[in-house]
């Protein structure tokens, strides 16, 4: 017997699979519920082969019909399966949007890569403009610092006297009081990501949030840095939801 090793046969594509493809896809595209008509003649799949895929994928909630119709939508099912999909590499999605969101909001934003007890500055990006801020940022500092560290420690959810004793040894250019602190790590874990009002930088704003591994353990964040008053509550709340969701869509989990 020969000890050649055995090629393998070219690889046959599934067709019930590829058929149930084509029809989420079509899905994907449409701006609107698709009925079953709609659907096999934008995929070319037959009407009765559609339907038994329609089925079987509504079972699974991968599809769902809005009710009272009988057209078809990508369902929540897809949304699940997307949530557990991980992310290798978080610091590289973050990349790609933080120079957007510093040309938008006319800021500095800065990307973070977080330790246990540290997070260390792996670059900065500049506004997209001729005129523009930029402040030397620290290169590496505690972990619950600032508003990265508001909102790390939200994250971690770290129990109040543990909390006390690393907000001990913090330094800050105007300080803050533990209880004041303490209320805006609240307030990060509600809305996914936290302020520091000229706190850590007298008269600088920055606003922040992170990025979470499978186990909910923060890696990476991004912050942006803005002198105080240059933006209002409004265009600060806005920020803060550009920081949230880009940093939701890197990680490997959703806060």
């Amino acid at each position: 017997m020969s000890d050649a090793p055995l090629s393998k046969s070219p690889s046959r594509p599934v067709p019930a699979v590829v058929n149930a493809l084509r029809i989420m896809k079509a899905l994907s595209r449409a701006d609107r519920p698709l009925n079953l008509t709609e659907i096999a003649q934008e995929t070319g799949v037959a009407f009765a082969t559609a339907l038994n895929i329609l089925r079987t994928l509504e079972a699974d909630a991968m599809v769902s019909t809005p009710a009272g119709t009988k057209t078809y939508q990508l369902g929540l099912g897809l949304l699940q399966l997307a949530q557990s999909v991980p992310n290798p590499d978080p610091e590289a999605a973050l990349r790609e949007r933080m120079k957007q969101i510093a040309t938008e909001f006319d800021c500095l934003t800065a990307l973070w890569h977080i330790t246990r007890s540290r997070v260390i500055l792996r670059e900065r990006a500049l506004a997209d403009r001729p005129l523009r801020l930029d402040l030397q940022v620290t290169q590496r500092m505690p972990v619950y610092l600032g508003a990265i560290g508001r909102i790390v420690a939200a994250r971690r959810g770290v129990a109040r006297e543990a909390l006390r004793r690393e907000f001990e040894a913090l330094r800050w250019e105007d300080p803050v009081s533990f209880d004041r602190y303490w209320l805006e790590i609240g307030e990060a874990a509600a809305r996914g990501y936290a302020i520091d009002a000229g706190h850590l930088y007298k008269g600088v704003y920055v606003v922040a949030s992170v990025a979470c591994n499978a186990a909910g353990e923060p890696v990476a964040g991004l912050s942006a840095i803005a002198l105080s008053g240059s933006l209002d509550p409004a265009r600060l709340t806005r920020l803060g939801e550009a920081l949230r969701d880009a940093c939701q869509t890197a990680g490997a989990s959703s806060p």
